[in-house]
């Protein structure tokens, strides 16, 4: 007996994802057709993300890049398993702990709650490791093949810190370093590092580097455009808000509708240009582009935003690039050494010296002390923590200015602390043959200038499991962290849902349930988008980057992998024993409420009532048209705004949105292009809004309530699609418009806002009018086929809508720019919204409302072969 018990209960929880009481009575296998469109979605997901092991296993890379990418594939694959089981735990919220159906239902027979726990129990172990092993059912084949075939056993940087008991002088600094640097660099291809603290300088070199070679500055040559443009400026040449169009020959760009590049946008990396590029390049560029500024600006690197810069200075001082580094820089400050050559600058370590010693002390620079100090105010956000003034970045933490390059000859670093007066600059030849902790070289000495614990420079081996013994301990940690990861995920929201239960009385409980469903579908979905990425092993010298990391759970796993797998990296020590402790903090959390959930959470399922009566309130919703049409749009607002379940299926599909969004606000090929990604996330947005919308509508709060608007008679189906109509556009499109008009009318000019909302309000109604072409249903009140549902085709649709968005904005945007243009491209959008809604209105022959999703089949089956 107990034993068919638990198999009844068993099924009947696992299969609970649905709630039974909304599904048509014709449903019968529909819920397994939702379950299987799940089920496709996740081997699709799995397919999709195991294409880039067979790439990857087959590449040549260094042991460094090998490792780098291993690190960071093994990171997103912990990081969208946390989130698909985050999302599962979410969408299954209502369905983990026993609730007042299973009381009422089960109470009164001889079901013992030992029975009913381990069903419980079994039921949601079984639907985790299928969701674990659809989702990797084709990753966990091939990433660990792939991870096994790059594994190289190779040295890395240790990061660890050596103390720094006082402040190291510039007359110091060598003998530190003799102790402190890899042998490897005294017979390396060459070193050159200048030091000045409180106006003693030192030059000296290792290997085969010479201390008074030219050396290639790199990236600071931009320091030196800065300064030019200070220079102009405080002579009155020009102004830093001069827009730059202004500067260039008449002819190169138009003037574009709001806002345009300025200097200071230029000087700052705030233009919205692209990376890289030639003179052909930039000249193309501007060809397409014109010179529109960013409607938000934000830090990107470029160095074509200041080979447009050099360009303008040339264009308005009527010399070359070479002259005014003469007459307005190296002159005045004595760099006898210092010349330009194709745009960059060549100088030596001496002179360069010379160059940081005036930005320490501005007063050392005569004429040019004002150009200086302008230079070094800080005037936007730089990247990461950082802070941009003209070309110098500033940390806030340590007061420093700085500026790397990397070019094919040297890798330089320059830095200056006005506060603490030092400043230093290496040069260093590329090469494979240096260790690799010469990138944090410039941390180093930065740390051991200021008296700080200094990064080390030591290296440490990371061992690498390799063979036919050394897969199979791939595959072990592989899936063994997968599961570990998505119990920790999902055992957390069910701790958190029991305390809840418990320190709660049960009404407030029910109030609270839904808020933290929101908030925790919310959290998964920021975290996982908006985390900060490892980009590199320099990532982790940052005190804030490590900070981060101790935080974010998907970077514990990432320990515990390679802890698993043999190939432990020092700095990730600490991650893996947090997994270890945060892992058995959750499971016991959750053994705990699901126990007490038993002992006390079903006595006060049967002692408190779940509701309450309401209070009375102001109607605040607006009228829909007639008494009928009022009801019908009011009772659909409210139905959305009471129902967590609905609100939960909403936020699915807002969430796909927002996914989607932050990817076009990230994604490279929007960049050259400043409008782009807020004219693509608005359209994504509202279509994602209005589907998910639409969706709900189909979805019924108590089929057994939808007898009520059965025996009212209402035949006016119609008006209660007009009243439909407007509710969804009310609840998914206006909030939508709302906000994308504010934004625009911030960034734009009215004309290029007003142009884009009026496209959006014609894709609204279009879209509005698809959604409802067979749609006969009062909001709410019509029984529900999960399987019409086609969640799998919701993801694949939505990525398509993704690319098709991207093609089209480009194209949008440069109708924008002017008034005629925008007229051409509104029209064919009004024809067609026009076209729709003629089509809808006379597809409304059928106007009887409907209250079951299945009609009424012409033959009926008797099933009596049952």
């Amino acid at each position: 007996m107990k034993q068919a018990q638990f198999r009844v209960l068993y099924r009947q929880f696992l299969f609970r994802m649905v709630d039974l009481e909304v599904l048509s009575a014709s449903a019968l296998g529909d819920t397994n057709k939702l379950l299987g469109q799940f089920a496709a979605l996740l081997v699709f997901l799995s397919i999709w993300m195991s294409l880039g092991a067979f790439g990857f296993a087959s590449s040549r890379m260094a042991p460094q890049a090998a490792l780098l990418f291993t690190l960071v594939a093994e990171h997103f694959l912990v990081a969208t398993t946390m989130l698909v089981i985050g999302l599962f735990a979410v969408l299954s919220w209502d369905s983990t702990f026993p609730n007042r159906r299973d009381v009422m239902v089960l109470s009164p027979l001889p079901v013992r709650g030992r029975t009913m726990f381990l069903a419980k129990v079994a039921a949601v172990a079984t639907s985790l490791g299928l969701t674990i092993a659809l989702l990797h059912g084709a990753m966990g084949l091939v990433w660990p093949m792939a991870f096994e075939a790059q594994a190289v056993g190779q040295e890395a940087p240790a990061m660890t810190f050596e103390a720094t008991t006082s402040p190291v002088q510039a007359a110091e600094l060598q003998s530190v370093l003799n102790r402190d640097l890899p042998a490897a660099v005294a017979d390396g291809p060459g070193l050159t590092i200048g030091v000045v603290t409180h106006g003693d300088r030192r030059i000296f070199s290792y290997g085969k580097a010479q201390p008074d070679a030219r050396l290639e500055a790199g990236s600071l040559t931009k320091t030196f455009t800065a300064l030019i443009l200070a220079r102009m400026a405080d002579q009155g040449h020009l102004r830093l808000s001069e827009p730059v169009r202004l500067l260039l020959p008449a002819g190169t760009a138009r003037r574009p509708i709001g806002k345009e590049i300025r200097l200071v946008d230029l000087a700052t990396h705030h233009a919205g240009l692209p990376g890289n590029g030639s003179a052909a390049d930039l000249t193309r560029y501007l060809t397409r582009y014109g010179v529109a500024a960013p409607p938000e600006p934000a830090y990107h690197f470029s160095n074509l935003g200041f080979l447009l810069l050099s360009q303008a200075l040339e264009e308005r001082a009527g010399a070359t690039y070479v002259d005014l580094l003469q007459t307005d820089v190296a002159g005045p400050l004595g760099l006898r050494d210092t010349t330009a050559e194709s745009g960059a600058i060549r100088s030596t370590a001496a002179d360069l010296l010379t160059y940081l010693d005036c930005n320490l002390h501005p007063e050392k620079a005569g004429a040019l002390a004002g150009a200086i100090r302008e230079t070094q105010k800080l005037r936007a956000e730089g990247a990461g923590d950082s802070r941009v003034g003209l070309a110098w970045l500033h940390r806030g933490d340590s007061d420093t200015y700085f500026q790397n390059s990397s070019t094919r000859e040297f890798s330089s670093f320059a830095f200056f602390n006005p506060t603490k007066d030092f400043a230093a600059l290496i040069f260093l030849n590329q090469s494979p043959e240096l260790p690799a902790s010469m990138i944090l070289l410039d941390d180093h000495i930065r740390q051991r200038l200021a008296g700080q614990p200094a990064v080390s420079l030591k290296m440490t081996y990371i061992p690498a499991s390799k063979g036919f013994t050394g897969l199979l301990r791939w595959y072990g940690a592989y899936w063994f962290t997968m599961l570990a990861s998505a119990l920790f995920i999902y055992c957390g929201v069910l701790t958190v849902q029991g305390a809840a239960a418990q320190l709660l009385p049960r009404r407030l409980f029910l109030r609270v349930s839904g808020l933290l469903q929101m908030a925790a579908f919310c959290l998964f979905l920021f975290v996982y988008f908006l985390q900060p990425l490892f980009g590199s092993m320099e990532s982790l010298d940052s005190p804030e980057t490590r900070a981060q990391l101790l935080w974010l759970p998907s970077y514990w796993f990432l320990g515990l992998f390679h802890q698993l797998n043999g190939s432990m990296y020092a700095p990730l020590a600490p991650l893996a024993h947090r997994a270890w402790v945060g892992l058995a903090v959750v499971v016991c959390g959750t053994a705990v409420a699901y126990t007490l959930s038993y002992v006390r959470t079903l006595r006060q399922i049967v002692e408190e009532p779940d509701i309450t009566p309401g209070l009375r309130t102001v109607n605040w919703l607006p009228p829909f048209g007639n008494r009928v049409q009022t009801a019908i749009g009011q009772f659909a607002v409210r139905s959305l705004m009471r129902s967590r379940q609905h609100r939960v299926i909403l936020a699915f599909y807002l969430g796909i949105g927002f996914a989607l969004m932050t990817f076009l606000l990230k994604a490279p090929t929007m960049r050259t292009d400043a409008d782009a990604p807020l004219l693509a996330a608005s359209v994504v947005m509202l279509a994602m809004a209005m589907i998910g919308t639409r969706v709900v509508f189909a979805f019924p709060l108590d089929l057994r309530a939808n007898w009520i608007f059965q025996v009212v008679g209402l035949d006016a189906g119609a008006a209660c699609l007009t009243a439909t109509r407007r509710a969804l556009l009310l609840l998914s499109a206006a909030p939508v418009w709302i906000v994308t008009a504010v934004v625009c009318f911030r960034a734009w000019p009215w004309q290029q806002a007003a142009g884009h909302l009026i496209l959006l309000a014609l894709l609204a109604m279009i879209l509005c009018d698809f959604c409802f072409l067979q749609f006969r249903k009062i909001p709410f009140a019509c029984s529900y086929l999960p399987g019409k549902s086609q969640v799998h085709m919701v993801f694949l649709c939505a990525v398509g809508l993704l690319y098709g968005v991207m093609a089209c904005v480009q194209f949008e945007r440069l109708m924008l720019q002017e008034a005629r243009s925008t007229v051409a491209l509104l029209a064919p959008f009004a024809l067609v919204a026009v076209g729709v809604r003629v089509v809808s209105l006379l597809m409304r022959s059928e106007d009887r409302l409907r209250f079951e999703e299945a009609p009424t089949p012409a033959v009926q089956e008797l099933g009596l072969q049952r």
